[in-house]
């Protein structure tokens, strides 16, 4: 099916996810509209402009800490996908290197939709590090439309990477917030490790710690989205 005639904004265009759902929205008919905080890396860039041989797809300039400069990327859109977000998981301070920056990308670019008046939907792009961080106490971990990580865990014990597991917490209940507040249809997916074929050419840390599981290598699983008691 294609969809002739309809825009998508797509953020974070240098990364591993947005590549690839580029990718398969100018496949499917889609023009789209990407941004990225840094025009002039052209490294980082090549693989866009070899995706503009597939459709319609615009790169514009944006970054999630300056409120409105994803005015013009939204402007005229019918999708929103939120795939940029910050992901320095060594970082020595993740309350203004993760959490912070997260929590206010969100709500500029929901505060561009508004803005735009014609998105339909915006697709906000969580982690599985938004519900599954927790202390395990016995085997086995089930997870539904109600699960949450364990903030007071998190904060406390303050385990590796925890402060990315918090920034994706606090963007998802943001933006349920400001979409509740402002009447937007928000949709929220929640993806586990990001592996596979990508136009990028970047390799993403969910690869390593996939490997891991085959070559037993404990410290490729620094990042694991699932924490247990010794």
């Amino acid at each position: 099916m294609t969809q002739e005639g309809k825009l998508a904004c797509v953020t974070g265009g240098t990364g591993f996810m947005a590549s690839v759902l580029i990718k398969q929205l100018l496949e499917k008919g889609y023009a789209v509209n990407t941004t990225v905080r840094d025009p002039e890396k052209s490294e980082k860039l090549s693989h866009l402009k070899e995706l503009q041989n597939l459709g319609p797809l615009k790169i514009f300039q944006a970054d999630l800490r300056d409120e409105g400069s994803f005015d013009d990327a939204v402007a005229g859109c019918d999708y929103v996908f939120y795939v940029a977000a910050p992901v320095n998981l060594n970082t020595d301070d993740p309350e203004n290197e993760l959490i912070k920056p997260a929590v206010q990308g969100i709500l500029n670019v929901m505060k561009s939709c508004l803005k735009a008046k014609s998105v339909e939907r915006f697709v906000l792009t969580s982690s599985a590090a938004s519900v599954s961080l927790k202390k395990l106490r016995e085997n086995g971990l089930l997870l539904d439309e109600e699960s949450w990580s364990d903030m007071d865990f998190l904060t406390a014990e303050k385990p590796p990477t925890w402060g990315y597991g918090v920034s994706k917490m606090l963007t998802e209940r943001e933006a349920s917030r400001f979409a509740q507040e402002n009447n937007i249809n928000l949709l929220t997916i929640i993806p586990p490790l990001s592996i596979g074929p990508a136009p990028v050419a970047r390799v993403v840390p969910g690869i390593g710690m996939a490997l891991s599981l085959l070559t037993g290598e404990q410290k490729d699983l620094q990042g694991c989205l699932r924490l247990k008691d010794k």
